[in-house]
């Protein structure tokens, strides 16, 4: 996406100065097992100052992915297991949070934060199911999981509890699950 230049490219967009910029990787890239995870902290380093130069009181959000579902064909060939490759993916976003971006960002300060989407999946999934988050590719998010993805956003841009909210496609009981989650 750096290299863009078309008027609706991400570049483009986000120096229209958001007030809020959420950033999201491909799933697999902030990993040690396929990455390269210092490509991605390049990246975000790269639109971390495009939306602070465009905006100087952004918030820069990385939306952390989540591990593949147990049976994905990434396992044991690539990662461990699931938690294997969670654990790469947290400590590649927060690594990018605290230290990457701080340390190579073209402002005085950087302020980059971490909406923990793939950690809340971890602790639904170490809990087991119902409900389940994945799609049927065991990849991607389903119902359930799109909906535990856009409470933790929700909770980060807002700094706020999610529980109580109005469930959207998903069950009650789910809402409430994952809400405690978020």
């Amino acid at each position: 996406h750096r290299s863009d230049a078309d008027p609706d490219s991400a570049p483009a967009r986000i120096a229209e100065g958001w007030d809020v910029v959420v950033l999201q990787e491909f799933s697999t890239r902030p990993t040690d097992a396929i990455g390269p995870a210092e490509r991605f902290k390049d990246d975000a380093s790269f639109f971390h100052d495009l939306a602070i130069g465009s905006r100087p009181n952004a918030r820069v959000i990385l939306y952390e992915t989540w591990a593949r579902r147990e049976g994905h064909s990434l396992f044991p060939v690539t990662f461990d297991d699931p938690g294997d490759m969670q654990a790469q993916l947290r400590f590649h976003y927060f690594d990018a949070a605290d230290r990457y971006v701080p340390a190579f960002t073209d402002h005085l300060e950087a302020r980059v934060e971490v909406a923990p989407v793939g950690d809340a999946w971890e602790l639904q999934l170490a809990g087991g199911e119902p409900p389940r988050l994945h799609a049927d590719d065991d990849w991607h998010a389903g119902r359930n999981g799109q909906y535990l993805n856009g409470l933790v956003i929700y909770a980060t841009i807002y700094q706020r509890s999610v529980e109580g909210l109005t469930p959207r496609n998903v069950s009650a009981a789910a809402a409430v699950t994952l809400a405690s989650l978020a």
